[in-house]
């Protein structure tokens, strides 16, 4: 069962993801902010996180940096969902993010499509 981390601080938006996950046989955690979500990955290392960047205390590019420090934490795919226009880019270039999508343009199934492709990726780099 793959694990997922989602880091989201509007509840409703989260327990919708969380639900749509559950459905697919995910094992979900939530987080309301960065440095709880980093606090949930040193305790169960997710498959997956579900980030996303504008939230209060940490937000998700302080998570990224803090993510990034750690060398154990970094290998974690990270797909950022959010609702303003960010340089994809850079948080895939720079940041290590493996994908950048807008939540107007997409449903929880597509989010639980586009987790599995990631995680199929990451199993294919790993052999």
């Amino acid at each position: 069962m793959n694990k997922l981390l989602i880091i989201e601080d509007d509840k409703i938006l989260s327990e919708m993801y969380k639900d749509e996950f559950t459905r697919e046989k995910f094992a979900v955690q939530t987080a309301t902010d960065g440095q709880q979500g980093i606090e949930k990955m040193k305790l169960s290392l997710p498959d997956a996180v579900l980030l996303d960047l504008i939230m209060p205390k940490v937000n998700g590019y302080e998570f990224l940096k803090l993510l990034r420090a750690d060398p154990i934490l970094s290998k974690v795919p990270v797909l950022v969902l959010t609702n303003i226009y960010t340089n994809k880019e850079d948080l895939i270039n720079n940041w290590a993010v493996a994908e950048v999508l807008l939540k107007s343009e997409h449903t929880p199934g597509s989010i639980v499509v586009k987790i599995k492709e990631i995680l199929a990726a990451k199993t294919q780099q790993t052999k």
